[in-house]
């Protein structure tokens, strides 16, 4: 529960990046953002002493140790309309797409609000699939996708396409303005009626109750229109300098080493202890002890970013 009001907060107070894509209609003029934008994903390439083709190999019986390096390439990744708390990621933990009014909007002239979606992972639970319009920094209308009064079935009762404005059932959350969490539309507009909205969010963030995912399109405010952007990013990995905290982990595949010995290891004075590379000339590096290795065989190190391996490399101990 603590962690679903964190998200809940965290998706209420975020500054959004201005600028991502333009409405398909402005009947009410605005602007659109949506979260994310496509997570960073990374490629690393093993640099010398250690041969991308599998050929390095040291003594065992060396008290040296074996520069290991890595050379960072980054990419903007695509962005996808989930909830995800399964993984070891905080980036895809809730998603939205928030539309902000050009000039002042009260709530009570807000006619339409709708989507389309199709759940491709779990269901709407734990408040989520929801409209959230907010009416001052602190305060919102939720207005829950699902079936009543658990709104934990988007499927069977399917509510794709559908205004969620004026819906007859108890499905307005009007808890942070004065009211109720089961209230009524005709309530909503009692309390904030005349009060002009700061913004109206579609946002996905139940994955603490189990992990969502949706197709979305056609989402709308009184007849602007917005398309979430799935394709972002993409294209050829690129070479940064921009380094996040990297860990190492080594493991012996097989007892028996291939090729002949060809390379030397370094000063044993230059060990590294711990898991973290450091970061040298724009690259990891880690000065792996031979005899922490201890024994004859084939060898994969792997570095990893935010516990996700991007990139391996295998040496030889004779």
């Amino acid at each position: 529960m603590k962690r679903r009001l964190a998200l809940l907060v965290a998706a209420a107070a975020l500054v959004m990046p201005a600028g991502l894509a333009s409405a398909t209609d402005t009947s009410t003029p605005g602007t659109w953002e949506q979260y994310p934008t496509g997570a960073t994903e990374y490629q690393a390439d093993v640099q010398q002493p250690i041969n991308s083709a599998n050929t390095s190999n040291w003594s065992s019986k060396s008290k040296g140790a074996i520069p290991v390096m890595f050379k960072l390439s980054s990419r903007q990744g695509p962005a996808a309309f989930e909830s995800i708390l399964s993984d070891a990621t905080d980036a895809n933990d809730y998603a939205f797409m928030s539309f902000t009014p050009s000039s002042p909007l009260l709530f009570s002239e807000v006619t339409q609000l709708k989507t389309d979606y199709a759940f491709t992972l779990g269901d709407c639970h734990g408040g989520a699939l929801r409209w959230s319009v907010r009416v001052s920094a602190t305060q919102s209308v939720f207005i829950y996708y699902g079936e009543a009064p658990n709104f934990t079935d988007c499927t069977t009762s399917n509510q794709s396409g559908v205004n969620m404005i004026g819906q007859p059932d108890l499905r307005y959350d009007t808890s942070q303005v004065g009211g109720t969490f089961y209230d009524t539309y005709a309530h909503a507009l009692t309390l904030v009626g005349s009060m002009p909205i700061v913004r109206a969010s579609l946002v996905i963030d139940g994955g603490w109750a189990g992990d969502q995912r949706l197709t979305v399109s056609n989402t709308t405010v009184n007849g602007n229109a917005y398309q979430f952007v799935t394709s972002a990013g993409g294209g050829a990995f690129a070479p940064t300098c921009s380094l996040p905290a990297a860990t190492i982990n080594v493991a012996r595949l097989d007892p028996t080493p291939d090729g002949d010995l060809n390379e030397e290891a370094v000063n044993p004075q230059v060990y590294d202890t711990g898991t973290s590379f450091r970061v040298v000339d724009c690259k990891y590096l880690y000065n792996l002890a031979i005899p922490s290795l201890a024994v004859k065989g084939t060898y994969r190190v792997e570095i990893l970013l935010d516990s996700v391996v991007a990139g391996s490399a295998r040496f030889d101990l004779k």
